[in-house]
């Protein structure tokens, strides 16, 4: 009867440590969402947006930070390529390299505090399109920074 009792008090410790583990991990969870308006044509990983208003929700509990990208006439799904924890992230915003009329996003900084860091955000960065490289050459480079609002929880 005792082994019973063990066994059975072992299997509930079990399944109350995962649920625990389970939970810790919805808690920690966090999808951001926010605005931002683009005043030129821009390349957002493989997607071109037009100029026009945007939202997006970036989920942080998934490894790769996946951004849902939503306009008037669709919406898109890019993936980070990395991203970082930074004191010096005053503000919410988009950065772009402009060249001419059309641009790229090379970055989405997130005015939030991390969970080891209260002050400051989350940058992440975004590789440029293959055959970029080649293009800085011929046209003026801009570092334009769009303005993010973020929705609040």
């Amino acid at each position: 009867m005792r082994t019973i009792t063990n066994n059975s008090l072992s299997k509930y410790f079990i399944f109350l440590l995962l649920v625990t583990c389970m939970w810790t991990g919805v808690l920690s969870a966090q999808d951001y969402k926010g605005t931002f308006t683009l005043p030129i044509e821009t390349k957002w990983g493989p997607a071109t947006l037009p100029a026009g208003d945007y939202s997006f929700t970036i989920d942080t509990a998934s490894a790769s930070h996946v951004a849902k990208i939503r306009w008037e006439n669709g919406g898109a799904i890019v993936i980070a390529s990395g991203v970082t924890d930074q004191r010096s992230v005053a503000r919410s915003e988009l950065v772009l390299v402009r060249r001419g009329k059309k641009g790229t996003v090379r970055a989405l900084a997130l005015a939030i505090p991390a969970l080891h860091q209260p002050e400051g955000g989350l940058v992440f960065s975004y590789a440029p399109p293959k055959g970029e490289p080649q293009t800085l050459a011929r046209a003026p480079v801009l570092i334009q920074r769009i303005p993010v609002l973020m929705a609040a929880k």
